[in-house]
């Protein structure tokens, strides 16, 4: 994993800033193997009816404020890290991305563009 995505998550880590359910939750969002599509999913997680997110495992762990403390927090350290990109590096965050869905190149230059 990117050394700059595993210190932007290490508080998650420790067990008084959310115990076992923190735990978890770092290790989902460890699956993702870009930042791409770690914001990707994470902008699925918000429910544009009420501006929160939302995700029901997380919420039964940790409860409705503390799953959306840490929904909240991890997406604007992924958004901060794509932003901190240089365009470059975001092309190819978006090419590896699409490639693990086995998403054709023609699908990934409407990005590059």
């Amino acid at each position: 994993m990117n050394q700059t995505i595993a210190r932007s998550y290490q508080h998650l880590r420790q067990p008084a800033r959310g115990g076992y359910a923190a735990e978890r939750w770092r290790d989902e969002l460890e699956r993702f193997s870009t930042i791409f599509g770690r914001l990707v999913y994470l902008g699925s997680l918000l429910d544009p009816d009420r501006g929160t997110f939302v995700h029901q495992g997380l919420e039964l762990r940790c409860g409705k404020s503390r799953c959306r403390e840490l929904i909240r927090n991890a997406y604007r350290r992924t958004r901060d890290i794509w932003l901190g990109y240089d365009r470059t590096r975001q092309e190819e965050e978006v090419r590896r991305y699409f490639a693990a869905l086995e998403v054709d190149e023609s699908g990934t230059q409407f990005f590059a563009q």
